[in-house]
């Protein structure tokens, strides 16, 4: 549940600024695993 919920937010976020580079996607992204890890 938690990963899709961060998955949803991801892709709002990508498609709200599309200037943003892919990479800070994928930054908070891992971001976010590495906080569902602890």
């Amino acid at each position: 549940m938690f990963y899709k919920s961060v998955f949803t937010l991801l892709v709002f976020y990508i498609k709200q600024s599309k200037k943003s580079s892919k990479m800070d996607a994928c930054l908070i992204l891992l971001r976010s695993i590495q906080i569902a890890d602890d």
